[in-house]
């Protein structure tokens, strides 16, 4: 059998030990962590260090850990792989409910609840397509995205389908912390995620993807959310808004003062809607959607950004001769939106 890891990711903890042994372990949670608290390294495993209650939830599941390695016997890869996924999640918190959380629902997946709850992800590719679908009784995932083609394209469509799986990862995470909360137990309506995709646009410079997303989680309605992805040829990295810009350039106030005039003019809004203005301000956060397409620049506008829910979202496509003075030629060439 191979060293179990502490929940820590470092050092083994326990060799050889059989599974009879694991399991009073388990009916009675340690008190301390299961790593050594000295060689701590990260704000998690110190807060782990300094909360009984956190160090004992990390001895409970170190010991369903290695009762659940002892069980997979030799087909323990998928374990481990899902065990360092996890902990990558866990390090991501900033808070104790935060770390409890993710605790809890770890020991939910490993006692079968999570399998039983979404099932194993099916997966069906063609070259130029992925699909993901993920059901179980009371959630679903669905979820497509294409492949690109020509130099770069193996970073490119390695960057989209990471994209595509953190998304689902976080659908995946938030129902895990919801069956852990309601003691493994689903309550309330089916929830659901859907992510599609727009055509590619390939330019010579780029390629650009719209991804839509639906997702329902038992509120009184599902939402709605677009990403915008753009990589850059031939390398296939992922290219931020402000990477489609001049440095120096001041892109935010011109994309602004387009979108403004633009949406004002449009009948569902108001004149002068401090919402409008406010979601359309030239701040970074208001233009994290940015997609590059044949005729022009897409701004997407998220739900509540400009208006209530009930107004929905809301796309401006900027033309790309107004934006030439300060669009990135090493993307858009010297002559952006010419002929």
């Amino acid at each position: 059998m191979r060293m179990m890891q502490g929940m820590s990711g470092r050092g083994p903890m326990l060799a050889g030990v059989g599974l009879a042994v694991l399991l009073p372990v388990m009916a009675v949670p340690a008190v301390a962590a299961s790593f050594d608290c000295v060689k701590a390294a990260t704000d998690v495993e110190r807060m782990i260090c300094t909360d009984p209650a956190l160090g004992a939830l990390d001895g409970e599941l170190a010991a369903a850990y290695g009762a659940a390695l002892v069980a997979a016997g030799a087909d323990d890869a998928r374990l481990t792989d899902d065990q360092r996924a996890w902990l990558a999640r866990r390090d991501r918190c900033a808070d104790a409910d935060c770390v409890a959380a993710a605790y809890r629902a770890r020991l939910l997946a490993l006692a079968g609840g999570e399998a039983q709850a979404l099932g194993a992800p099916q997966v069906t590719e063609t070259a130029d397509r992925v699909e993901v679908r993920q059901s179980g009784p009371n959630a679903d995932i669905e979820a497509a995205y294409p492949r690109v083609a020509g130099a770069g394209s193996g970073a490119a469509n390695a960057a989209i389908a990471a994209r595509v799986e953190a998304l689902m990862d976080e659908f995946r995470g938030e129902y895990r912390d919801f069956l852990a909360e309601n003691g493994g137990v689903h309550v309330g309506p089916p929830w659901s995620l859907a992510i599609d995709y727009e055509p590619v646009y390939a330019a010579p410079g780029f390629w650009s993807l719209g991804l839509g997303l639906y997702h329902y989680t038992g509120g009184a309605h599902g939402g709605e959310e677009r990403y915008a992805l753009v990589l850059s040829r031939p390398s296939g990295e992922p290219v931020p808004p402000g990477g489609l810009f001049r440095n120096g350039s001041d892109w935010l106030t011109m994309l602004s003062d387009y979108c403004y005039r633009d949406l004002a003019a449009r009948e569902v809004f108001e004149p002068d809607d401090d919402w409008l203005r406010r979601g359309t301000a030239p701040e970074p956060d208001n233009y994290k959607a940015l997609l590059p397409r044949a005729e022009g620049l897409e701004v997407d506008f998220a739900q509540y950004q400009v208006g209530p829910y009930s107004i929905g979202s809301f796309d401006v496509l900027v033309p790309y001769a107004t934006l030439a003075p300060v669009l990135n030629p090493a993307l858009f060439g010297e002559n952006p939106g010419g002929d």
